[in-house]
């Protein structure tokens, strides 16, 4: 049996996939948010994203679109919207002034399914005609 001399006896390095494939994962973005982003996840296991945004108005619609290459939660207000899905696009109900947007993406046992990065935002329709849009981007 080989038994190590000195602890820097040997290099390693982290085993990805090769960037030309992960960059095909930037092509599946919802078509309601083209400037979002993809978040990639550091911890490799779980992560959790919040974002607070205010609401100034009266609201016409407030809707949702997440994708994730794994699974993840959505919640708006400590409220769950969804849980363990990969794609979900919803009407929800955000509160005037500030709101609290939280996304749990995380790893699962499945192959396929392996690396969390997720894609999306809110977009708020204001009943005098005015929009907004809170994608995923450094911030989030």
């Amino acid at each position: 049996m080989y038994q190590r001399e000195e602890k820097n006896d040997f290099s390693a390095s982290w085993i990805s996939a090769p960037d030309c494939l992960l960059h095909r994962l930037d092509s599946p973005r919802p078509i309601e948010f083209p400037n979002a982003k993809f978040i990639w996840g550091r911890d490799y296991v779980r992560q959790h994203l919040g974002r607070k945004f205010t609401v100034n108005g009266a609201v016409a619609r407030v809707f949702l679109h997440f994708f994730c290459d794994n699974a993840f939660d959505i919640f708006l207000n400590g409220v769950c919207i969804a849980s363990d899905v990969r794609d979900h696009a919803a009407e929800v109900t955000a509160k005037q002034g500030e709101n609290v947007l939280w996304l749990r993406t995380y790893q699962t046992d499945t192959p396929a399914r392996f690396t969390a990065a997720i894609i999306g935002g809110v977009a708020i329709e204001y009943a005098d005609g005015r929009r907004e849009s809170i994608v995923t981007d450094d911030r989030l």
